[in-house]
């Protein structure tokens, strides 16, 4: 049986990689592939032909262009091609591989064109949504341990000349993050890290202390929160004092933590995510 297609569209840096990558690590019987594309840029790093991209000279991209071998394409500036060839597809396809896309929404649309019938689009209006969301908001996202709505950068910010946080800084916090838990948790069979323990355990290790009490229980009443986000903040915040080599659970790390629950709010949807 051919394999499925899987459009992404969504703006740069808002995690869709790092969704996909982790699906296609930890289940890999969805058989998740990342389309290969094309580009007439140059391999950078280790980039390897066929791999990361097929390399193409821009005389070869603009051949397969007047030939239509293109699902989609794109001229990003002057002889930049970026584009999905229709035969790489199919040699996916027939390899049973769901293909995903990382595109922006006319390659999204002219795949589906090429495509016609057999595909499905979600174009629900915002209002749609909420009301769907609304439904599920309750049973199911207070089972997860963060959630954050994803907006686009405004330019002020993208545009500010300041550093952040270098990558290897924060491998090395959370390394030690993780060491911490291994240490406290080294006499308990089968736990390993703050998201596995039971509720004795929280109340051992993410007790908060009166001023935190006070927070929580604002947060729990003005956000009507269930007592299973409850206990999920106190774990998350447990990870955040632990990133800040901290070990006492402070407001600071509760109200981190409670910023992390966006979308189990009951109002969730007034708020526009």
């Amino acid at each position: 049986m051919n394999g499925k297609l899987i459009i992404f569209s969504a703006p740069s840096g808002s995690g869709k990689s790092t969704i996909i990558n982790w699906l296609m690590s930890e289940h890999k019987e969805l058989c998740l592939a990342f389309s290969i594309s094309c580009t007439s840029r140059a391999p950078r790093g280790t980039e390897q032909n066929g791999v990361e991209y097929f390399f193409l000279s821009p005389e070869d991209f603009k051949e397969k262009i007047a030939n239509d071998e293109f699902l989609e394409y794109e001229e990003v500036y002057t002889d930049r091609f970026y584009g999905t060839l229709k035969s790489q597809v199919e040699s996916q396809r027939a390899d049973g591989q769901n293909v995903v896309f990382d595109v922006d929404v006319k390659g999204g649309c002219n795949i589906k064109r090429y495509y016609g019938v057999p595909t499905h689009t979600c174009v629900c209006s915002p209002g749609q949504i909420m009301r769907y969301m609304n439904k599920i908001s309750g049973p199911l996202f207070d089972r997860i341990d963060i959630q954050c709505a994803i907006q686009p950068v405004p330019f002020e910010e993208i545009s500010k000349a300041e550093p952040g946080e270098p990558s290897e800084a924060i491998r090395q916090r959370v390394i030690a993050a993780r060491k911490i838990q291994e240490e406290r948790f080294k006499e308990m069979p089968k736990i390993h890290c703050n998201a596995q323990m039971t509720e004795r355990m929280i109340h051992k290790y993410a007790t908060p202390d009166e001023a935190g009490v006070n927070l929580l229980r604002t947060a729990m009443t003005r956000l009507n929160l269930s007592a299973r986000a409850y206990n999920r903040i106190l774990k998350v915040a447990r990870t955040i004092a632990d990133l800040d080599n901290s070990e006492s659970l402070t407001p600071a790390h509760l109200a981190e933590a409670i910023s992390y629950r966006q979308l189990d709010r009951a109002d969730w949807a007034e708020r526009g995510f």
